[in-house]
């Protein structure tokens, strides 16, 4: 009986270790910012799960961005939103870089993008004028600038 009792504490223990990870979200945020501007210099938004939230930053003074998650945005703009992850470029996620061009250098703002999935967390800093990127980031970002102002 002792021998079944531990066989079974046994079986226990490594069905428990088994278990799969719970931590199997995504967290994408994106949007961007200037420096040099008046008024409020940062737009963020946040897919969380299948909810978009918005920043409550004026500026863009910390990385990663704050948002107001007491606030969700309508799903129609959580599909706009989720239109960016769906199309999220391999080409990022291939990569060892984290900057591309030179963001804001030179006060034309910049595209900042953090990606969290199953617990790893990534960010890419992008500059806003097309002639500094590698030409597999363009359209990328120009879908980032034009779905921020849909969604502004």
């Amino acid at each position: 009986m002792k021998n079944f009792t531990l066989l079974a504490c046994m079986c226990i223990v490594a069905f428990a270790a088994c278990k799969k990870s719970s931590n199997t979200t995504t967290k994408f945020s994106f949007g961007t910012a200037y420096s040099m501007c008046a008024g409020d210099c940062a737009d963020f938004y946040q897919l969380d799960g299948d909810i978009l939230y918005k920043d409550n930053m004026p500026a863009f003074l910390s990385w990663p961005p704050v948002f107001d998650y007491s606030v969700a945005l309508p799903h129609s703009k959580y599909q706009m939103a989720r239109a960016l992850l769906d199309s999220f470029p391999a080409y990022l996620l291939n990569s060892t870089d984290s900057v591309y061009g030179c963001p804001d250098c030179h006060d034309q703002g910049g595209v900042h993008l953090r990606l969290e999935q199953n617990g790893i967390q990534r960010s890419w800093h992008l500059d806003t004028e097309a002639a500094y990127l590698p030409p597999a980031l363009k359209p990328y970002v120009q879908q980032v600038m034009a779905t921020i102002k849909k969604l502004q």
